[in-house]
């Protein structure tokens, strides 16, 4: 019981990234304007993604500006996954 829980656990938050990525690169792919994070996480998440959405990028006369497709929680998540910057990445002795 407890692996099905944490398999279920794994598979929508596996399915949460893709439809963010799904739904980022489609906006780029579209021409519209989408913030800066989004393309970030975008990149992070799906690089394969971004360059196929940068790729299949069609110009527009009046691109959409798009607001972030991201919650708070997910931007929440992705400071934390990420070190800060002057951190050593690895639990080496400092000189």
């Amino acid at each position: 019981m407890r692996q099905s829980l944490s398999s279920f656990k794994i598979f929508c938050r596996t399915f949460c990234y893709f439809r963010f990525s799904a739904s980022i690169a489609a906006r780029i792919a579209r021409g519209d304007k989408v913030p800066p994070e989004d393309e970030r996480y975008l990149l992070e998440r799906d690089p394969t993604g971004f360059k196929l959405a940068m790729a299949s990028r069609r110009p527009k006369r009046k691109p959409k500006q798009w607001k972030s497709a991201l919650t708070d929680e997910d931007k929440t998540a992705r400071t934390v996954e990420t070190p800060e910057a002057g951190e050593p990445e690895s639990g080496g002795a400092e000189t």
